[in-house]
């Protein structure tokens, strides 16, 4: 016996489905983002795109700060600027999209008062079906102090600045003109594989093995001739020979007579969140064509129920 299914209502049963679909990928998506922020060792918060108000804020970012998830949820992230820093902000409120506005080196100021230094990545997404930004925070410089040491004020000043290099969270390189590395802190160590004693004096890209495309370094070139600095994600790798991926920032040096002395790169680890990126996609793509499927077979279940199976003509039913 054929059921009597006008094309309308097949229509708006077939909307439903993939609606439901839709909505079930927001919702892993939404899922995937909560166990990133749950576990990342990372400061990470998401913002709503128009507001800048916090939506999510995990455990590293709620210490970092030194408010609770409660207290920041009833914030903006322009609160926790130093004034400085929002004159610098709100020029580019104005970015469509505000995709990228906050990259890069940033002070923020947390409840203690004390300014703070981060670099900052941004990264625009849809979250519970809003437009959001997923900002991930890493410290450049530790709350520690150096310890007193005696010497002259010039030994004390190299030591102090030999402190603080090892204690920068992000990988910091420096490389002379000819792009030859000078300095290389621990952090660099850990990420890379290389200890100190085995770089210095070696090409950057041979030991970091940088992979840019075309486009992309063109376009640091430019920025770096014209700005230099330059802010960007780059695939690296690892002494053993494994992926990394780096949010980079790269700053080129001048001395007081404006010759180019060399360059410094700060490095950040991104590589756990670009592999939740890739799994995010691959859901994606997983989850089209389940959807794909499905919306197939239901369309070949209605036609089958409004055609006779012997001729293949519409049923008469189907009509009325």
């Amino acid at each position: 016996m054929h059921c009597n299914i006008h094309p309308k209502e097949n229509r708006m049963a077939s909307k439903k489905t993939s609606l439901r679909s839709q909505n079930g990928f927001r919702n892993k998506v939404d899922e995937a983002l909560q166990l990133a922020l749950k576990f990342s060792p990372s400061p990470m918060w998401i913002l709503d795109r128009e507001s800048l108000a916090f939506l999510e804020i995990n455990k590293a970012a709620q210490t970092q700060l030194g408010y609770g998830a409660a207290k920041l949820k009833g914030m903006t992230i322009v609160d926790i600027f130093p004034e400085d820093e929002k004159m610098r902000l709100f020029p580019n409120l104005k970015r469509v999209g505000r995709i990228g506005l906050f990259s890069g080196n940033w002070h923020l100021l947390p409840k203690n008062g004390q300014t703070l230094s981060v670099t900052l990545t941004s990264h625009p997404l849809t979250y519970k079906g809003n437009k959001a930004l997923l900002i991930t925070a890493s410290q450049l410089i530790s709350a520690e102090s150096a310890p007193p040491d005696e010497g002259s004020h010039e030994d004390e000043k190299i030591r102090y600045l030999a402190f603080v290099m090892n204690r920068i969270s992000s990988a910091v390189i420096s490389t002379d003109p000819t792009l030859r590395i000078t300095q290389w802190n621990k952090a660099a160590e850990s990420l890379y594989g290389w200890e100190e004693a085995e770089v210095i004096g070696q090409l950057i890209d041979e030991i970091c093995q940088t992979e840019f495309n075309v486009e992309q370094q063109a376009l640091a070139h430019s920025t770096l001739l014209t700005e230099k600095r330059w802010y960007g994600e780059l695939k690296q790798r690892h002494r053993d020979g494994r992926e990394i991926w780096v949010s980079a920032s790269v700053t080129l040096l001048d001395d007081a007579d404006g010759r180019f002395i060399g360059g410094v790169t700060i490095n950040h680890d991104i590589t756990e969140r670009k592999l939740m990126e890739d799994d995010l996609r691959r859901t994606k793509r997983d989850m089209e064509e389940v959807n794909l499927v499905l919306q197939n077979a239901f369309e070949r279940e209605q036609l089958a129920s409004r055609t006779d199976t012997l001729t293949g003509v519409f049923n008469r039913r189907y009509f009325f």
